[in-house]
């Protein structure tokens, strides 16, 4: 009767096996790490929407209740320079992390002013 050893092919497949296992726990670690980042900046970019919309609203809000007409350039100005005001007062981390600058919260703010 003839032995075969098969240990050098169990110490290859174990090997394979171990290789595979690695390659495919890296590719789920990256892929939930991108699903988790792509979470954060919505997240992120849903409180700088939120925070523009209170910061237009609350900026509207205080023109009418000093009787001002929000459709006048200067009060609709001074209202959009409020309501950046307020977002970069609030949430200042949020628009940071997602490369918001003034002038960038500001294009959001007119954005919901002019809604």
């Amino acid at each position: 009767m003839t032995e075969v050893d098969l240990t050098p092919v169990i110490d290859l497949a174990i090997a394979l096996g171990v290789a595979g296992v690695s390659t495919a726990a890296g590719w789920l670690i990256k892929r939930a790490g991108e699903l988790v980042g792509v979470r954060v900046e919505d997240t992120l970019a849903r409180r700088v929407q939120e925070a523009a919309a209170w910061g237009a609203r609350r900026a509207i809000a205080n023109a009418r209740g000093n009787g001002e007409d929000i459709a006048r350039i200067d009060v609709r100005n001074r209202a959009t320079a409020e309501a950046v005001n307020y977002v970069l007062d609030h949430v200042p981390d949020s628009a940071r992390r997602l490369g918001l600058s003034e002038a960038g919260v500001r294009e959001l703010v007119e954005a919901r002013l002019s809604t």
